[in-house]
Parts: C-alpha cells; structure tokens; sequence
C-alpha cells in the first residue's frame, strides 16, 4: 500500500489547531513541527503533547499568526514502484530527500516528488547543494509534471551526479522524454523552471543569478499541475540523498492554513484521488 505524506513547514508555530490521531484521540493547542517526525502540540493550559508523523489522521490549523509566518505544504510521493519508499525533511526552504529509483526518463518516471498544486503560469528555484553518488546517473531538481503517473508529461531541470545539468522533458504521456542543453555543472547549482502556458523553460545558473536557458518545451498539461522537487538513485538497490537549499516557488494556487491536511491513504493532491496499489 502506497500513502502520500504531508510535510508541514512552520517556521515558528500555527496559532491553533487540532490534530487528530489514528486512535481516535483529538489534541487541541498551538501546532509546530518538531525533531524526530513529531508535531507538538501546546495546548492553552496543560503540558505539551508530541504525536508521531505516522499517528496522525488529520491536522485542521487556523490561519496563521504574523509570529508563526505561513504555513506552506508540501505532498511526498513515490513516482513509479521503487523498492524503498523516498522520504522528504525540510527545515525552512531547504530540504533533505531520499529516494530510489530506476530512473527518471526514457517513457517511465520511477524516483521520489514532493510537490504543490500550481494553476496557470509559474516557477520554481531551487540550489542542490549535494547529491550522494549511487549513479553517476543519480539525480536531482526541480519538476513540473501533470499528475503522479509515472508516464505524466513533465519537465525536469536538473543536477546529475556527475555534475552535469541538464533539461528533459516529456511532453506527452504517451511520448519518451527529450533531453536538452546537456552541461557541466559544479555543485552547488541552481536550476529553475519556468511555465507559460504550455511552454516551459529549464534554466541553470552556477551562483543563481546569472542564468543560463537549458531548453524550452511544449509540455501538454490540462487544469491544474503539480511543481517541486524530484530525485532518482538511478539504482533500485540504494537510496540517493540530495539536499536541496533556498527553495522559492511563486505562481501557486492559494493554499490557505484553514485546509483539511490528511495523513495516508485519502490525502488530496491535485488529481484529488486516493492512490493505492
């Protein structure tokens, strides 16, 4: 059985919030992600109570305060049927990812994707700081993609192992995917992608501001599409870990702190569909 994982980023704590737990237990207090994949929940009088990640059915938070900043979210999800399921820590705008998989390319995507709904035009940035080398192939970037299918068109800018970056795209579901502008790159880089209608541009940069087009692509994706981040060992018999730095994502669909979170199986992503296997 597959299950989508919410990963929340509070950079201090949601005013208020209820988390509700697998067994049937409701806590009620200020809600903040802490060590270990725990939430803790201060309640107005009592001691705090940590819930384990795992534990947790739903979490219902109120709008957040100017302390506790916004709350973004992001989905984790396994692309294709790696043997190791991939895992996503974020700590503010960076992140650690773990993930296997064959590859992502060719008419098949098979890695790990944490990702939010983006409707209409948008971008996203992201520095790989590092990449472990279970492949020179192993990989990791930033995506666009148009569902969680393994065979969804998408666009990929990304890092190699072998520090070449590069841009691949697919631009059909029922198409194999092209790789464009194919170039050394030293780690840390930056790779961005960029969505105008149906038109999506990779691009590279070595200190992130000065950038270098990677290539553009015509990627058919109807309503709704999901963008983030995406990694591949290029081995199914090793997990890669790529840390991930100053993510920055503009150009989302509104996705207030009021939302129904849910945790496992049922979670809603923008193909709102439960995903089992």
């Amino acid at each position: 059985m597959k299950f989508l994982a919410i990963i929340f980023i509070l950079s201090a704590v949601a005013s208020g919030g209820v988390v509700q737990t697998l067994d049937g237990k409701s806590y009620n207090g200020d809600v903040k992600l802490s060590a270990g994949d725990q939430i803790t929940v201060t309640p107005a009088a009592g001691a705090a109570v940590k819930v384990g990640l795992s534990e947790i059915l739903s979490v219902q938070l109120k709008e957040a305060t100017a302390v506790g900043a916004a709350v973004a979210r992001w989905i984790g999800h396994d692309i294709g049927s790696p043997p190791v399921q991939g895992s996503a820590r974020f700590a503010g705008e960076n992140v650690i990812m773990r993930g296997s998989g064959a590859e992502i390319g060719l008419d098949k995507d098979e890695g790990y994707f944490v990702y939010q709904q983006l409707v209409g035009d948008g971008q996203i940035t992201a520095r790989i700081g590092s990449l472990s080398k279970t492949s020179i192939l192993a990989k990791a970037g930033v995506m666009i993609r148009g569902s969680l299918d393994r065979a969804a068109p998408s666009a990929f800018a990304m890092i190699q192992a072998n520090e070449r970056a590069a841009f691949r795209y697919r631009g059909r579901s029922t198409g194999v995917s092209t790789t464009l502008g194919e170039r050394d790159a030293d780690l840390p880089a930056w790779v961005r992608l960029i969505r105008r209608g149906d038109n999506i541009t990779g691009y590279y940069s070595d200190n992130g501001t000065d950038w270098q087009e990677l290539g553009t692509a015509h990627v058919w994706m109807d309503g709704a599409v999901l963008i983030g981040l995406a990694v591949t060992a290029h081995n199914n018999n090793a997990v890669c870990t790529a840390a991930i730095e100053k993510v920055s994502v503009s150009g989302l669909d509104a996705l207030h702190a009021g939302a129904l979170l849910r945790i496992r199986d049922g979670s809603q992503g923008a193909a709102g569909k439960r995903q089992r296997s």
